[in-house]
């Protein structure tokens, strides 16, 4: 059992600090990968969400739900955290649990799944209520980026409130440490950071919304 756990442990380890590896590997070798070709054509592409509409039935229903949703939510306080911690005054208090501030180790990634699901709500039903608040979340986002002065997103700390962009650093010098299940005291961050990568994509290949 042991043993076991070691291997857990190792395993888990290796998934953390395999994209800092390879990147640098990348980076030093100048690495142009190339295109991959399909063995089998396809057979079909699958159509934009723009050129669909749900008229009824349950997926609508289903559809309607979600929408009601998202737009109960408030991207202030899914944005105040990350305000935060680049030194901004936060418009709105933050939503707890998982996403809660002061050393919670998922802080700030409700934002980035937000920013995706907003962003193909606008696309999957044309209403501009979601277009409005994906434009204006990407605006935040870059208020923030620009204090932090380098292009950094985040509000994660480690259990002593040691901020995420800190630990990067660390862990970009070479200076990697875990307990287990950890990054440099960080939980789960590259989840948390890669939140935000999908989202801005999203964000960006849906017709109409706007890239500041």
């Amino acid at each position: 059992m042991k043993t076991n756990l070691i291997q857990v442990e190792c395993f888990l380890v290796a998934c953390l600090i395999a994209p800092v590896v390879v990147n640098k590997v990348l980076a030093d070798d100048n690495a142009v990968a190339e295109p991959i070709k399909n063995a089998i054509p396809f057979a079909a592409k699958p159509l934009p969400l723009s050129a669909v509409r749900l008229t009824g039935g349950p997926l609508k229903n289903a559809q309607d739900l979600d929408a009601k949703y998202l737009l109960d939510l408030q991207p202030d306080r899914m944005l105040a955290f990350l305000r935060k911690r680049a030194g901004l005054e936060p418009k709105a208090d933050g939503y707890g649990g998982w996403d809660g501030g002061h050393g919670k180790q998922l802080t700030g990634h409700i934002c980035g799944h937000y920013l995706s699901a907003v962003s193909l709500m606008y696309a999957a039903t044309g209403d501009s209520r979601f277009k409005d608040r994906a434009d204006y979340i990407v605006n935040e986002l870059k208020e923030i980026q620009d204090k932090q002065g380098d292009g950094y997103i985040g509000a994660i700390t480690d259990d002593k409130g040691t901020d995420g962009k800190v630990l990067f650093k660390q862990v970009a010098k070479g200076d990697i440490r875990s307990g287990g299940f950890d990054l440099n005291g960080l939980w789960s961050p590259w989840y948390v950071e890669h939140s935000f990568s999908p989202a801005l994509e999203t964000h960006i290949a849906t017709p109409a919304i706007r890239w500041p």
